[in-house]
């Protein structure tokens, strides 16, 4: 039965039949209120992408969110270009592309995209730590650490970027300095379980195992059941019984 605003604009406009349903309609039907609702609506009834063809930049950005939030980040590019042709130095636009790069791992074109944006705010922290976090996922952890430094030069107790830093390092493998990070982010945070997890692989890999173990069990206490931090104690203990070479399983948070 149709019986909702946007079934019954269907019907009158003849709307069912069309191969594609384009922005326009959408926003006869609805205004500029697109949401991420309407668009799964749209989607789930009629069994058809939606056409971009409309110029008007706030509801292409809205849609473009709503393809990126249902994980059509190929969809949402699109959408994302087309406000780049209008206005070439949306910073909320290209940052969003840059995510949806990053979420198809097209990684090089997403750096590309916070270092646009850096040339205009070359402070911007969501784009600094957005940068960290690509540069580490592609191996580039010393350029990662850089990113990492920018951000706590303007946000020192950013924890984030702290633990993310120290995980940069521990894949330098300096591990000392690693664990200073990690110290930093406890000193804010006690219980910060990922951390106390990280912490606890460096020790080991430097030979604290003890310290190590009772990092891993600090953190069990939080998380009793977390499979990476058994993970890690079981390689400690394993490590104390036959001295054998630790193999870490550190995570970002």
């Amino acid at each position: 039965m149709f019986n909702t605003q946007y079934d019954l604009y269907l019907i009158h406009s003849g709307a069912i039949g069309l191969m594609e349903i384009n922005l326009d309609q959408i926003k006869r039907a609805y205004g500029n209120n697109v949401t991420l609702e309407i668009l799964e609506k749209i989607q789930n009834k009629t069994g058809k992408e939606v056409e971009i063809n409309s110029e008007d930049f706030e509801s292409i950005y809205n849609i473009g969110v709503a393809f990126e939030e249902l994980e059509k980040y190929e969809e949402a590019i699109a959408c994302y270009d087309k406000l780049l042709q209008i206005n070439p130095k949306h910073v909320d636009t290209i940052f969003n592309k840059g995510v949806s790069l990053a979420n198809l791992e097209k990684n090089n074109e997403s750096i590309s995209c916070y270092d646009k944006i850096l040339e205009i705010n070359p402070q911007d922290i969501r784009v600094l730590f957005q940068k960290g976090l690509t540069l580490a996922k592609v191996g580039k952890q010393k350029d990662a650490v850089e990113c990492y430094d920018k951000v706590l030069k303007l946000q020192p107790n950013n924890i984030t970027s702290l633990c993310n830093k120290g995980v940069a390092l521990a894949r330098l493998e300096k591990h000392d300095k690693a664990i200073e990070c990690y110290d930093d982010v406890l000193k804010i945070e006690e219980n910060h379980t990922k951390t106390l997890s990280n912490m606890g692989v460096s020790l080991c890999i430097l030979g604290d195992v003890e310290e190590g173990i009772d990092c891993f069990y600090k953190a069990l206490e939080v998380t009793p059941n977390e499979p990476t931090i058994l993970t890690n104690l079981s390689n400690a203990m394993s490590l104390i019984q036959k001295n054998d070479k630790w193999y870490p399983n550190v995570k970002n948070r």
